[in-house]
């Protein structure tokens, strides 16, 4: 039962890792696609 709780305990640590990571990558792509300079858009 120790193990499952630490199990959990890391899940939960890596889904904030995850999520901040996430929503930091969302922030950047918003940024870069709508931004009033659009040469960042281009390849």
């Amino acid at each position: 039962m120790l193990t499952n709780v630490e199990y959990w305990e890391e899940s939960e640590e890596f889904e904030k890792l995850y999520l901040k990571a996430l929503k930091r990558y969302l922030e950047l792509s918003f940024t870069r696609y709508y931004s009033k300079d659009h040469d960042y858009n281009r390849v």
